[in-house]
């Protein structure tokens, strides 16, 4: 050994020795790294990015230092290190050292809440209906909450940005309006105008054409027969000019050589965000339209609500599906039954090419009329050799009605290009010319406020009335008894105010939004170290409910005894039993299970027709499931292997392949059948949804988030300049054979070892969490469609940590009951990060895992989930920012 290198060693003997801070310090922790780490970890080597001599002196108050001796430790507990190849310190020896490292981490953990917790925007908006009683959301321009540490509620991602600020102002502005609303006069009109790109409109609704956007159909959902301005809301309640300027398209065809009577525009309102797969029967109706000529313009004026904007729908269009549930005033066209009748009777050669077409999901809508069409006109088509019997068109047009969900947005491109169809020109909407109370803004602001003003007496002097008022609005705003120099310092913005010549009313809204703009209000728990009543009340109703304390928690936060772990236990089975608490359910699960991701995701139309009906069932199967196991309190391992699960009729049946029948499209809790391949988190649809991609699996992916989310061991990020996993590259076939060609790197395969077997034990689910023995093979047949065949079998098998073997999914399901600590460990950090928002820090950590490991040797004595999280909640960790 060098002298250079023997000092360097001294040194890091002496650090580690600083590092325990262990009096006297045995020979044995301080030689375990010279011994059997620095040849892989010194600084020339660094195996790891672990640089044992850099670590050895760095500084603790960086949050790195304890995360990266933390890794140090984690791979000495788990015997990873030293690798197996290497010499192998004794059981005694390890013991030591993991011993002295986890005195020293305990030593070291602070809390890191040093940033202030910022409202986010949902908690926002529910703050905002709390406090007011109005109903509230942010406008559209509010920025999205960025995600940190897994969630959305995370100090450390809830920064305030120049934007937000401004956003706060107007929506401050906005929520006082919705109690005290603003005189008429105070709103100015606008033009807007709509060009034909510039409305919303879904695939088969809408298609633009030249200078219109042309409609077509009218079928059961808002979002697939309408178009609306996809910019345009209505900023207040009130009256506005609407001018459209539409045209017929009817050159008739073979297949529909005419288009009797008027076509009928109508105009409907609904609001902006309002859900796009709604019937058309729920939406408000302004006023219709006739077009009987080429080109018209109409002009009229309607009441549009605040956030509403103006939807056009072709009311007597052809397309109409039989499934529709019609409003009240629906005006008849033939059946689509017989439409597709009259139309293959006049086409025959129409007839021919659907004749022969196969109807299924790999129909392509604008594609599949393409190829058709060039079928229909082609020379080869031998026109006098079609069957054009009444028996032959009736077992077509029975195959295209049994098809129609495939079939429809086809017949839809035809008639984009061949008609009947409406053009829509342009729009313009001017306005508010008058602004407007509804009679339910009017009724509710009767009774709101009264309720706002009612601290002060309602037979007292308007300028009496400021301080108690505000007193009132403060408390509830800041989440604890305001100040007297908040209250004198508001109420003189309201004195000030109505010196100037305005209203109590007046001089009360601008307090309002002056409150909302506060700190006090927008950022909770500004108080470090252990929380006081009032702001475990916050945490504890923000963590459950999305919201700010209710009167009763509030009022036990005043009496002091919030902090009682009995009262405390009662507060939070008083609020997991509330209606609040689907708010913590939807959000919680939302992030942890990665369901949100279902509402971008649109699988692969091959795979399946994918209605709405199949995201609400793989979401509200997640939300029931763990409401359940909370409310029952059943154990840990009902997450795992339960016996029961929840769904509706498309999950139920279409994903599944169960047969159950459910009354008005709603969800049932059903037993999981002995040897069925769903239920579990490792089994559930939406969670294999949302870790593939809508077309193919992604093994890597659901091995990370098996890691992450119910093991709780996540790998590291991959090293800079990975590729990435392309499907079908350098000839391989199966996601196995191109993974093992992807990890063939060393740098790679520490991590893929972990990762690659539970991916792989979860093949046989497919990108829907349908069950599978083998991979789809994709081929065309000779009309270009694709067709499904059977490829390469499903190899799920793999070699987990440890060398233990994973055949499939059941053994992956076996290995997690086996380790249901490690579960409930994951699990219950989860639930600690979302609840104090942010990452616990080592010797919280080190609590949550000492709970957790009692509640699991109580569990066969009844112990279940809920009383884990009401033990977390007593908690040193969630009691202390």
């Amino acid at each position: 050994m060098t002298i250079c290198r023997y000092w360097r060693m001294a040194w890091v003997l002496v650090a580690f020795v600083l590092i325990v801070r262990a009096s006297p310090v045995h020979s044995e922790p301080t030689l375990f790294f010279d011994n059997y780490c620095m040849g892989c970890h010194d600084a020339t080597s660094a195996e790891g990015g672990i640089d044992l001599e850099a670590l050895s002196i760095a500084d603790w108050d960086n949050k790195s230092t304890s995360d990266r001796w933390e890794r140090v430790l984690k791979k000495l507990r788990k015997s990873e290190m030293p690798p197996p190849n290497e010499k192998q310190p004794s059981s005694e020896e390890r013991e030591t050292a993991i011993s002295k490292l986890h005195e020293s981490l305990i030593k070291h953990s602070t809390p890191h809440g040093s940033v202030l917790r910022r409202l986010n925007t949902k908690e926002y908006e529910n703050t905002i209906e709390s406090l007011l009683g109005i109903d509230f959301s942010v406008p559209d321009e509010f920025p999205p909450d960025s995600v940190q540490h897994d969630f959305d509620n995370s100090a450390a991602g809830l920064l305030v940005s120049p934007a937000l600020m401004e956003c706060y102002f107007d929506a401050a502005t906005q929520a006082a309006d919705g109690l005290f609303p603003p005189k008429k006069n105070r709103v100015e009109s606008a033009l807007f105008t709509v060009g034909p790109k510039d409305f919303a409109f879904a695939e088969t609704a809408g298609r633009v054409v030249g200078d219109a956007i042309r409609l077509v159909a009218r079928t059961p959902r808002v979002g697939n027969s309408c178009i609306w301005p996809e910019k345009f809301e209505a900023r207040v309640h009130g009256k506005y000019k609407v001018r459209v300027s539409a045209s017929r398209f009817a050159p008739g065809s073979v297949a529909i050589p005419f288009f009797e009577g008027p076509m009928q525009l109508r105009v409907y309102a609904q609001p902006i965000e309002n859900d796009e797969r709604k019937t058309i029967g729920t939406m408000r109706k302004l006023t219709e339209f006739e077009l009987i000529s080429d080109k018209q313009t109409f002009e009229c004026e309607v009441e549009l609500r605040r956030t509403e904007t103006p939807v056009l729908y072709f009311a007597n269009a052809l397309i109409s599906r039989p499934t529709d549930h019609p409003p009240k005033d629906h005006l008849k066209t033939p059946t689509y039954e017989t439409l597709i009748r009259e139309m293959l009777t006049r086409d025959k050669r129409l007839l021919a090419v659907w004749k022969d077409a196969e109807i299924g999901g790999g129909l392509q809508r604008g594609s599949a009329w393409a190829n058709l069409k060039k079928l229909r006109n082609s020379p080869k088509l031998d026109a006098a050799a079609i069957d054009t019997s009444k028996e032959e068109i009736e077992k077509v047009v029975r195959k295209l009605v049994k098809g129609i969900e495939f079939v429809d947005p086809v017949f839809a491109y035809q008639l984009f290009e061949e008609g009947p169809a409406i053009d829509i020109h342009w729009m313009e909407i001017e306005g508010p010319v008058d602004v407007i109370e509804s009679l339910h803004e009017k009724k509710r602001r009767e009774e709101l406020v009264p309720r706002f003003m009612s601290a002060a007496p309602a037979d007292a002097a308007p300028k009496d009335k400021v301080e108690p008022i505000i007193e009132q609005l403060l408390s509830k705003a800041f989440r604890r008894p305001a100040t007297d120099a908040d209250v004198k310092r508001y109420g003189s913005i309201v004195i000030g105010h109505m010196n100037s010549g305005h209203s109590l009313e007046e001089g009360l809204h601008l307090a309002i939004r002056t409150s909302l703009i506060s700190p006090q209000f927008l950022y909770r728990g500004h108080r470090p170290g252990k929380l006081d009543d009032w702001d475990l009340a916050t945490r504890l109703s923000y963590f459950l409910t999305g919201g700010p304390p209710d009167d009763q928690l509030a009022a036990i936060a005043s009496a002091g005894t919030l902090s009682d772990s009995d009262q405390l236990v009662a507060e939070a089975n008083r609020l997991i039993d509330s209606e609040r608490f689907h708010h913590f359910v939807r959000n919680f699960t939302g992030q942890w299970l990665g369901l949100r991701r279902l509402e971008d995701t649109t699988p692969d139309p091959r795979l399946i027709a994918w209605q709405d009906g199949h995201r609400k069932g793989m979401i509200g199967e997640a939300e029931r499931f763990f409401t359940e196991i909370l409310h029952e309190n059943h154990s840990l391992e009902t997450f795992i292997k339960p016996e029961f699960t929840w769904g509706n009729e498309r999950l139920l049946n279409e994903i599944y392949g169960l047969k159950v029948k459910i009354p008005n499209g709603g969800f049932a809790r059903i037993e999981v059948p002995e040897g069925a391949r769903f239920g579990g988190l490792l089994g559930q649809a939406g969670i294999l949804m949302a870790t593939s991609n809508g077309s193919q699996t992604q093994p890597v992916a659901r091995g990370v988030w098996v890691l992450r989310n119910i093991l709780g061991d996540p790998p590291p990020p991959p090293p800079p300049g990975t590729p990435t996993i392309e499907p079908d590259t350098r000839g391989t076939k199966t996601i196995r054979e191109l993974m093992t060609a992807h990890t063939a790197d060393s740098k790679c395969a520490t991590c893929h070892c972990k990762i690659d077997p539970i991916g792989f034990a979860l093949e046989n689910y497919d990108p829907l969490g349908r069950w599978r023995t083998h991979y789809p093979e994709w081929t065309k047949n000779e009309k270009g469609q694709p067709v499904r065949k059977n490829g390469a079998p499903i190899e799920a098998q793999g070699e987990f940590t440890g060398g233990m073997r994973l055949k499939n999914v059941d053994d992956l399901r076996e290995y997690v009951l086996a380790n249901i600590d490690q579960f409930g460990v994951c699990l219950s950090e989860k639930l600690m990060t979302y609840a104090i928002g942010r990452r616990p820090n080592y010797a919280e950590r080190d609590e949550i895992s000492r709970i957790v490991m009692a509640n699991v040797s109580h569990s066969n004595k009844g112990v279940g989930f809920r009383d884990l999280l009401l033990e977390l909640i007593q908690s040193q960790a969630f009691k202390t920012r």
